[in-house]
């Protein structure tokens, strides 16, 4: 079997990690290796935030008028309305009624019923064991740290939000926070919200997003058809790049899976490179395996103040919705 993705070792459940806890020795005694980089960017990450005592990440904090402005007319009021749909979401009953479904039509119906939510892509996977995280790491919004995923849904309603184009191609400058944090907000949104119709209907759902990842993103969306692997180590899908947030909706009821689709993009990455070449900080790697150092990766959201997205706003899949000409005859 496949090794399972460990929440635990993704960069900002390390930096929430607080030294001299017990999980802070027992993980970096098992990952000697990431202690000192990890250390480094805590003790920066505390140098640039205006909250001391807040969540390791506030550095991404608006600093100036206009970025406070666009975090309270854009930010602030698709997170609250993400925080209530997920509330309600986890707080409804599921039906004990089931009316018995024709898995075609049912499929069709909660594709359908995704895209009305506001979903710009959907696909569905038929989950196996290793899709999901063998353990919890530490979030924004929870802490299960070191928690053990045991769990057996069948299907996984995967859902993609665009990310506002005009402002990505700001990055890094904060329109390009705002892009990703309110696509954030719209994943929680429309998957709390198919997770509702789902209960409601009579079927067990459980919404897979940033407010409580049980499985990672990306895999899933690879294998629902959605795109590959690029070099910036990112979804990249044929209509919006990497200009995409995921999430998905884990559940029992039988529906009808997609397959993972190959538009040549592993030949298209090694000719490109433009996302190589235009890290500030060299953090992909331009030979072998699609990787990205996350250590050095940080540095680039450290000194903007912002998660970057360079290298998502230059991918030519980001830039249009046509694919760009494969030369590689």
């Amino acid at each position: 079997m496949k090794q399972k993705f460990d929440e635990r070792d993704i960069i900002f459940s390390r930096l929430r990690l607080n030294s001299g806890s017990q999980n802070y020795k027992e993980y970096y005694q098992r990952n000697q290796e990431k202690e000192a980089a990890d250390q480094l960017t805590r003790d920066e990450a505390r140098r640039r935030t205006k909250y001391p005592s807040s969540d390791i990440m506030s550095f991404l904090a608006p600093k100036a008028d206009f970025e406070e402005e666009l975090f309270r007319q854009e930010i602030l009021p698709n997170r609250e309305i993400a925080f209530k749909v997920h509330e309600k979401y986890l707080n409804t009953s599921i039906n004990q009624q089931i009316n018995k479904q024709d898995v075609t039509q049912f499929t069709k119906l909660i594709k359908n019923k995704a895209i009305e939510l506001g979903a710009c892509l959907v696909g569905i996977v038929k989950l196996s064991e290793e899709d999901y995280y063998s353990h919890k790491g530490i979030t924004q919004f929870n802490n299960f740290y070191g928690k053990e995923i045991s769990l057996s849904y069948k299907y996984a309603i995967v859902i993609a939000v665009e990310m506002k184009n005009e402002y990505m191609k700001k990055a890094p400058r904060y329109e390009e926070l705002v892009a990703t944090e309110v696509a954030y907000d719209k994943s929680v949104i429309i998957s709390a919200s198919l997770a509702i119709y789902l209960k409601e209907l009579g079927y067990d759902a459980l919404s897979n997003n940033y407010i409580n990842y049980v499985a990672p993103m990306v895999p899933l969306s690879i294998k629902a058809g959605f795109g590959e692997k690029g070099r910036n180590n990112l979804l990249v899908t044929k209509e919006y790049g990497s200009r995409v947030r995921t999430a998905a909706v884990l559940t029992n009821v039988t529906l009808i899976e997609d397959k993972p689709s190959s538009f040549g993009l592993q030949r298209f990455c090694a000719q490109c490179m433009r996302c190589v070449e235009r890290c500030p900080t060299q953090a992909l790697s331009p030979t072998g395996e699609s990787h990205v150092s996350d250590s050095t990766c940080m540095e680039v959201w450290l000194r903007s103040r912002t998660d970057c997205g360079i290298c998502i706003a230059v991918c030519p899949f980001s830039k249009c919705k046509q694919i760009p000409r494969l030369n590689v005859e």
